[in-house]
This record gives C-alpha cells, sequence and structure tokens, in this order.
C-alpha cells in the first residue's frame, strides 16, 4: 500500500481547521500552552492524526480476526470494544490497536498510521484464505474530547453516551469510543462531513490542542502503543498487556499465541512497562534506558514534553521498580511516576 496515496481525508481536514502538520503524522495549534498540565482543568478538542484505522469486513471477519490477534473479537460488539495486539509467530508485537465492531461482518482496528501498511502487510498473508476483506478506513478521521464537560457535547452528537470504559456507540459508518470510567475522555471516528460537523461544535466549547496532548493522556494512564519503531520488538506482557485487557489467554489459538501464553503461566517474562519522567527532550521510541554503568536495560516505548526540557515516558525494563531512580536516557536519571494498576 502506498502511503501518499492514502494522505488526503485527514490532511486535507488538518488544513480545514488551521492546524499545523509535524513529522510523524503529529500536530499542533499556534495558541497552545507550553505546559501540558495547564490543559487539563480544559475542555480539549484533538485531531488524531497520528492514527488511522484499518478495515476487515465479510462473512469471515470475526473468525480471522480470532486466529489472528490477542484479544477475542468474539467479545467485541457494536456497543464494546478492546485493546488487542497482533503477534508475529514468536509472539512479538506488531501493532497494537483498539478494536471496534460497526456491524456484525464488520470490525475497525484503530492503530498508529506508521503501523497501517506493515499491519495490512502482516494480515495480508492470512487475509486470503477467509471470506473477508482488507482495507485501510481512510474515509474517516479521529477527533479526541477530553474534559470535565465533554459529556454534554457527545450526548448532543450521539443522543447518548457510550456510558462506560472501551464502550462505543456506532455512529454512521465510525463510531465514538469512551476511554475512561468518569465520561470526561472520548475518541471519535467519523466520514468527513460528520467530522468537520463535530469540529465546528466543539471548537466554540473546547479548546483545539494537537497530538502531544493525547499522548500524555494515554501515557499517564499506562496504555502503551507499539509504533514503526518498535514493531516486531515487544512481546505483550512486556508492554503490561495482560493488566490493561489487551489479552485474553482464554479464546484459544492465534498467530504468536504459544509463546505469550507459555511466558505467561510460566512467568518467563522479566521485563514490565514502567512510567516515568525525565529533564530532557522527549527521547524517540526505541531509544536505550542504561543503569549507572551504561549497560542498556530497557526501550524507550512511547513519549511526550510536558514542558520545557521536562518530558514522560513509558518505557520497558526488567529493573526492579524501586531502581527506577538510578537508570538513565542519556546520561540523564528517570524520576518514576505511578501507574494506575499494579504489577504483579
Amino acid at each position: 500500500m502506498n502511503n501518499e496515496a492514502h494522505t488526503a481525508p485527514h490532511t486535507t481536514f488538518l488544513d480545514t481547521i488551521g492546524a499545523e502538520t509535524l513529522p510523524g503524522d503529529e500536530c499542533r495549534f499556534a495558541a497552545e500552552p507550553e505546559t501540558l498540565a495547564e490543559l487539563d482543568a480544559v475542555d480539549t478538542v484533538i485531531p488524531l492524526s497520528h492514527y488511522g484505522a484499518l478495515s476487515i469486513k465479510g462473512a469471515d471477519a470475526e473468525k480471522f480476526l480470532q486466529g489472528q490477534i490477542t484479544c477475542s473479537s468474539a467479545d467485541v460488539t457494536t456497543t464494546l470494544s478492546t485493546p488487542g495486539a497482533h503477534c508475529t509467530p514468536k509472539g512479538r508485537a506488531i501493532t497494537s490497536f483498539q478494536l471496534a465492531r460497526i456491524e456484525a461482518d464488520h470490525f475497525l482496528l484503530r492503530m498508529r498510521r506508521d503501523l497501517l501498511d506493515i499491519s495490512a502487510q502482516a494480515f495480508a498473508k492470512y487475509i486470503v484464505f477467509s471470506k473477508a476483506k482488507l482495507q485501510r478506513a481512510d474515509d474517516l478521521i479521529g477527533i479526541g474530547l477530553h474534559g470535565p464537560n465533554t459529556a454534554a457535547l457527545v450526548r448532543e452528537l450521539a443522543g447518548d453516551l457510550p456510558g462506560a470504559i472501551n464502550a462505543t456507540i456506532a455512529h454512521g459508518t465510525g463510531f465514538i469510543l469512551q476511554r475512561d470510567t468518569e465520561g470526561t475522555w472520548f475518541e471519535c471516528w467519523l466520514a468527513a462531513d460528520a467530522a468537520n460537523d463535530l469540529w465546528q461544535r466543539a471548537s466554540g466549547t473546547h479548546k483545539p490542542v494537537g497530538t502531544r496532548y493525547w499522548h500524555w493522556l494515554t501515557i499517564r494512564v499506562g496504555l502503551a502503543e507499539v509504533c514503526a519503531a518498535t514493531t516486531d520488538t515487544f512481546i505483550p506482557q512486556m508492554l503490561n498487556y495482560h493488566l490493561t485487557g489487551a489479552i485474553n489467554f482464554k479464546k484459544g489459538c492465534y498467530t504468536g499465541q504459544e509463546i505469550v501464553a507459555r511466558a505467561y503461566y510460566r512467568g518467563q517474562v522479566k521485563r514490565h512497562l514502567l512510567r516515568a519522567g525525565v529533564t530532557t527532550e522527549p527521547p524517540a521510541p526505541g531509544a536505550a534506558i542504561s543503569d549507572a554503568n551504561g549497560r542498556v536495560v530497557g526501550t524507550v516505548v512511547n513519549s511526550v514534553l510536558l514542558a520545557p526540557n521536562l518530558s514522560e515516558l513509558l518505557g520497558v525494563t526488567g529493573e526492579d521498580d524501586n531502581n527506577i531512580e538510578k537508570l538513565l536516557i542519556n546520561g540523564v536519571n528517570l524520576r518514576p511516576e505511578p501507574l494506575p494498576y499494579a504489577i504483579p
């Protein structure tokens, strides 16, 4: 698949709303604050330009996905989505995604945009044997909403709220996803006309901000995302996917399942996800985390700039959490930050 042939819908949308496009499918607005913490009490609307979606549709769509991914496609309904991952036969995550069901035989996998073609190529090896069709869902545009008064806007748009974390409401050819239990964080995937309409409604009450704030929202709740720089690097448990609902250990066989299950039940995965701050520019995904002796002991998964020379990250390491302050990136010590779930 050729990326250039698929960039028009979301880039046209960014141009229409006055967002500045940045490398890596990121975007920003001119009036954004330097410090992200200033936005937490503010209602915000965010173009999700760093995400895209794959569509898998057909009589065998559920069955095909059930044999390919770590989560259970059978458990996904038109009102309930799930996080998940697609692995190599060696159990390494090719991509991570949010799986939503639009109709009985139609699924969407929302993932990092730079993995769309890589993921499509991996799925294509097997989908030829199924009554299902795979394609990029480039007709859909992603918009994030966050803030204390956001539920009212979603209710106005959809007539109701999804009502729970990972719950969805179908909207035309797309969907609206609730990302938290409180009803302050939503993700909308809409056709172009509906996306433009939502943006016009939201921009009257919500502050437009770029993808940087969305990255912090996901990092601080411990949702690690695979991107092109880290594809085929981590076993899902290293990313805490067994703790965030992205792995179903009862669903049966799928690509890489034997490795993932054996590592889980035998306790062979010694690396896990950590959250930390560092007084530098954000390290790139795939950057090394070292100990005081310069030995590489971990890898950066995701990172974001919170304020000038202050960043936050998710990284994979085998070190005990009590040793985080002794770990370094480019010679600068990490500062431990909490995850919202316990690591056994």
